[in-house]
């Protein structure tokens, strides 16, 4: 159960990541050179 629990969390965290990851790239094809500069200096 807990092998269970550990394994969806981590495809959560995935999920969050890949959203976060298409934002970043939706961002970038809009050409605003403004968020890639925020994103980098998030990260």
């Amino acid at each position: 159960m807990m092998k269970n629990s550990t394994f969806f969390e981590i495809l959560c965290k995935l999920r969050r990541d890949y959203r976060s990851f298409t934002l970043y790239l939706s961002n970038l094809q809009t050409g605003s050179s403004y968020s890639l500069h925020h994103f980098i200096e998030e990260n």
